[in-house]
């Protein structure tokens, strides 16, 4: 299974977050979470592929949990639906216990829509233009 296919539920979980590349700080808040990745949002834009230190802090505590990962998606906050910039991140590795407690607490929180629609069936709409 390729990386862009999703495997976990993405669940709507605002958090405080430290989103590291070497000493650039990339970002400060979840927007969205799932067992193996997270969507921040962007306050110096990454590069695709570029890894990443972790923390972030479960909601309504004073627990981190720390990771590293790799930036899989920049999304620039063009389109409608987009919350501004940001940029989702593979959660690559992470303590099993804080990968759990990451999980659980996401699944507290809305299921996460995906914000750009389905995608085009553009062999369908030539099909449309000929049959007009």
């Amino acid at each position: 299974m390729s990386d862009s296919v999703r495997k976990h539920r993405r669940h709507h979980l605002r958090a405080e977050c430290v989103v590291r590349q070497g000493e650039r700080l990339l970002s400060d808040t979840v927007l969205d979470a799932s067992y193996d990745g997270l969507r921040v949002k962007t306050l110096t834009p990454p590069t695709i592929g570029e890894p990443v230190r972790v923390s972030l802090r479960m909601p309504g505590s004073r627990v981190w949990v720390e990771a590293e990962g790799t930036v899989t998606r920049v999304i620039e906050g063009r389109r409608s639906g987009d919350d501004g910039r940001s940029f989702a991140i593979r959660l690559r590795r992470m303590d099993g216990m804080q990968r759990l407690l990451l999980s659980t607490v996401a699944g507290l929180y809305p299921e996460a829509r995906g914000g750009r629609g389905e995608s085009r069936d553009y062999a369908r709409a030539v099909e449309r233009i000929d049959e007009g």
